[in-house]
């Protein structure tokens, strides 16, 4: 199999570095002005944000990684605040220090991380392309082209781990392709480690990765850069492995299993997702499910291709026809201009990214995201930059298909995008003033019950380094009462039980 050639390893010049580093300094200042007041009320401030933002800031407080609200009945937590339950706590941990350092609000430091995230993916693309290719300028064309796409673009301003874990991702690719000697494996082990405290889906470049040094370096190198690659990310992953062990029994004790068969188990059992999520009954390990009920969880996420390319297609053009054409025609002439070059380790390494991410969504298909396509969403933006990058001659003709999505479709979504961001969401706004109003007549050790239990505490109370006024236990609803045994009275406020008919 024929590889791309590689350029030698040197050093930057002084030139390079000052022109990298003033466009980050810049992309970075304009992007914290971005940063709406109160991101806890825009539609960016999802379940998940929630999630992090309260664990955050007990983190801050040093009540430790706690959470303070639960919402999966079927874990059935002895009492709350239960142990941070997610394999990984970078992204949270990184909020805390930074709302600490900058004196601010959980959700507003979280911000800012999305922002770093941002910035080291253009900075782990600028060096992938930088090795292959030996002009700055096309490097830092990929590198803002990638993170103006507008998947990236959107979750940049989410307050979400997704835009860190991709960044991170593409830093350990990075770290990969330019690894000459032993310890440059251990820094690409030590990338990859911190993607996968960041997220979980940080693995399913490690088959790639793998594959690719194999065809590039042959079987024995490849072993011994493997082996020191995984050393390294299990050094920096033991601290919370460890830390996991003790405060659940096993190292590798997470909730991911749950939320990724999400759909396949509600489907086998005749219920609902929201019946999932708030059944009495722990369902199976992934273990065990893989074992019992392999070629039906197979035969599921089959089924599911279909609905997770759909799903990929809305998300990349916001559900918009014409952009998706336009999308469609630039990716043609990406295509078109990598003719004679499919067969190499970089091609095959991208491509195998791209079906197991497909995949693993596919399993989830009616409950996922389009943000979960994040790693292959810029292999698709360096795809359609491909007509920038071949060298001449080219057809002048195959510049307009990019030039067109470029101009039509990219800058109308990333306005779109910042608008959104920056917008107040009235459902949240509706919700934070009920929420205010329920907490001032609680006591301090109350407990609260609603169908909203992740958003209550952030939106009731200011995420701030002040001291909280109360602090109110929150638990899901469930047909037999509250999910958890907590000290304390139970307390289902008048304002809270019309917010949820309400919302």
């Amino acid at each position: 199999m024929v590889s791309l050639p590689l350029m030698p390893a040197v050093s930057f010049t002084r030139r390079q570095r000052m022109l990298v580093a003033a466009s980050v300094i810049f992309y970075g200042l304009l992007r914290v002005v971005l940063i709406p007041a109160d991101p806890s009320i825009t539609e960016n401030f999802s379940h998940d944000s929630a999630y992090n933002s309260i664990v955050a800031d007990n983190l801050l407080h040093g009540k430790g990684l706690t959470n303070d609200a639960h919402w999966l009945i079927f874990l059935n937590p002895p009492k709350l605040p239960m142990p941070f339950h997610n394999a990984n706590p970078l992204y949270v941990l990184l909020s805390a220090a930074v709302a600490g350092a900058w004196h601010c609000s959980t959700p507003y430091a979280a911000c800012i991380v999305s922002i770093l995230g941002s910035i080291l993916l253009g900075i782990g693309i600028h060096f992938c392309v930088r090795r292959f290719c030996p002009n700055d300028w096309i490097a830092l064309l990929c590198a803002a082209g990638v993170v103006l796409f507008p998947s990236n673009w959107k979750e940049s301003f989410a307050i979400v781990p997704d835009a860190l874990a991709t960044a991170l991702c593409y830093c350990t690719v990075a770290a990969v392709v330019w690894s000459t000697r032993s310890w440059h494996w251990l820094a690409a082990g030590a990338a990859f480690g911190l993607a996968w405290l960041t997220r979980s889906t940080a693995t399913l470049i490690l088959p790639a990765v793998f594959l690719w040094l194999f065809l590039k370096h042959g079987l024995r190198r490849s072993l011994v850069a493997m082996m020191l690659f995984l050393v390294a990310a299990l050094a920096v992953a033991s601290p919370w492995l460890y830390h996991t062990a003790i405060t659940r029994g096993s190292p590798f004790a997470s909730d991911a299993g749950y939320y990724w068969l999400q759909n396949f188990y509600a489907a086998r059992n005749g219920i609902t997702v929201d019946q999932y999520w708030r059944s009495v009954a722990p369902p199976p390990g992934i273990g065990y499910t893989l074992t019992r009920s392999f070629f039906q969880l197979a035969d599921f996420t089959i089924r599911g291709v279909r609905p997770a390319v759909w799903l990929l297609a809305a998300g990349l053009a916001d559900s918009y026809k014409p952009w998706f054409a336009l999308l469609s025609l630039a990716a043609l002439a990406g295509v078109l201009c990598l003719r004679g070059r499919w067969r190499n380790s970089e091609m095959a390494a991208a491509c195998l990214i791209a079906v197991l991410t497909l995949f693993s969504i596919s399993v989830r298909a009616a409950g996922a995201e389009p943000r979960y396509f994040s790693v292959a969403n810029c292999l698709l933006a360096l795809l359609i930059l491909q007509p920038f990058l071949v060298r001449r001659p080219r057809p002048i003709w195959i510049l307009a298909p990019v030039s067109a999505y470029l101009v039509l479709a990219l800058v109308p979504q990333d306005i779109r995008a910042i608008q959104h961001a920056r917008r107040p969401f009235q459902a949240l706004v509706t919700y934070k003033a009920m929420a205010t109003e329920a907490a001032e007549n609680l006591s301090r050790g109350d407990s609260v019950i609603t169908d909203w239990p992740y958003w209550f505490i952030p939106l009731s109370l200011r995420l701030t380094r002040e001291e909280a006024s109360f602090s109110a236990r929150c638990a899901a609803i469930t047909p037999r009462g509250c999910c958890c045994r907590s000290p304390g009275s139970i307390t289902i406020t008048r304002a809270l039980q019309g917010s949820l008919h309400r919302s």
